[in-house]
């Protein structure tokens, strides 16, 4: 009897394992007005978050090197389910402050019908963490397979990362978004000006080769949330990208200044989580 109790407990041991596998994320939806875990709401200026050492690259993509940026665009790992479970660094934000940031999360599972959820991070093994740290940035995809998961929104007199677009543009690269403007068909579309880019500046405005990134067969978009704006990285005031396709001069509002996903920009997130 000892060798079956033997085996019993080796078929509950790989049955064990075989569940910890696939992560299935689950948890309470969330919603404004609600302080995760019941957080006090900040109400004096306190010192920064001390932030991870990251690399940031095309301005508020973190990787741990350079070097590694092309292999994470193209696998952009996704959040099991598109269920994305968050939690707000303790006493950083205010109510108010809290309540935009899970409103615009709120707006992409508006837009994507519930293809992408978020809920808090309870007892799930991996998060994202949202906290002020230096600007506005976000890793790219699903990243860790434990742990907390860093997306950077700071509210200061120098930044303003919690307004809608803002949100929405960084957890869009949290999702696998990449940024429409290094596209590998972008020259088709607009015209870099790089004696106007700032010189430590001009690497963010490399290309993806067609390889390197899926563009879910849709064209280039102006009006994507995840285009950087026409002045973007300028040294001097001027445009550093100029539209070139007719009527190109009805996309320069656009470029830079969405506060929700574009059409396409749904459309790729659903297809990239296999809600399409």
């Amino acid at each position: 009897m000892h060798w079956y109790s033997a085996i019993i407990s080796f078929v509950y041991l790989l049955l064990a394992i075989n569940a910890n596998v696939v992560e299935r994320f689950e948890g309470t939806r969330i919603s404004v007005g609600v302080r995760n875990h019941q957080q006090q709401a900040k109400t004096v200026n306190e010192p920064p978050v001390p932030t991870e050492n990251v690399k940031l690259v095309e301005g508020d993509i973190a990787v741990p090197s350079t070097s590694e940026m092309r292999n994470m665009v193209l696998s952009a790992r996704k959040w099991p389910g598109g269920v994305i479970p968050i939690e707000f660094e303790p006493g950083w934000y205010t109510q108010d402050e809290q309540n935009k940031i899970i409103n615009a999360m709120l707006k992409i599972s508006e837009q994507t019908n519930d293809c992408i959820k978020f809920v808090w991070r309870e007892n799930n093994p991996t998060w994202l963490r949202i906290f002020p740290g230096t600007g506005c940035w976000s890793y790219f995809g699903k990243i860790y397979d434990r742990g907390a998961q860093d997306l950077s929104l700071r509210k200061d007199w120098n930044y303003n990362c919690v307004d809608q677009g803002t949100v929405i543009h960084e957890i869009g690269h949290a999702l696998g978004l990449a940024h429409e403007q290094t596209r590998p068909d972008r020259d088709n579309y607009i015209q870099i000006q790089w004696n106007n880019i700032e010189d430590s500046q001009r690497f963010n405005f490399d290309r993806y080769a067609a390889s390197e990134v899926n563009l879910f067969n849709h064209g280039y978009d102006y009006g994507s949330v995840m285009h950087y704006a026409q002045d973007a990285f300028s040294k001097n005031g001027k445009p550093t990208m100029i539209p070139t396709y007719p009527g190109w001069e009805s996309w320069v509002a656009q470029m830079g200044h969405a506060s929700e996903l574009s059409a396409n920009d749904v459309d790729k997130i659903k297809k990239h989580y296999g809600c399409a």
